[in-house]
């Protein structure tokens, strides 16, 4: 952290990080290969990395219908995780993000659980 100091009696100005005037981008190769194995309570994310080790990875989720979330983050050359504490009752729809750069990323296509 980087603290400026002003003239006596003003207070210390602290930077504020910004993001890029275009904002986070979609660009490069996304994951493929999504697939889930239904544990009921818990669901196995599995896919493929196209940035070979390179790139971390989030883990979006959202029940059917609604607008995907952040759910875990997943390092580099890692292509499994598991999402647990969930309604064994509720379908779930997930996407994979690949995160190149603070504001480069790449999402593969939502999968969803298929829940009698």
């Amino acid at each position: 952290m980087v603290v400026l100091i002003g003239r006596e009696g003003e207070k210390p100005v602290t930077p504020v990080a910004t993001a890029s005037a275009s904002g986070p981008q979609l660009s490069g190769a996304p994951p493929t290969g999504v697939k889930l194995k239904d544990r009921g309570s818990a669901i196995d994310v599995t896919w493929r990395d196209p940035s070979g080790g390179k790139a971390p990875f989030m883990i979006t989720m959202a029940r059917e219908g609604q607008q995907l979330k952040p759910v875990a983050q997943v390092g580099l050359g890692k292509v499994r995780t598991t999402v647990a504490g969930l309604n064994p009752d509720l379908q779930y729809c997930f996407a994979v993000v690949v995160v190149y750069t603070s504001d480069r990323y790449a999402s593969s296509n939502q999968v969803c659980t298929e829940r009698g």
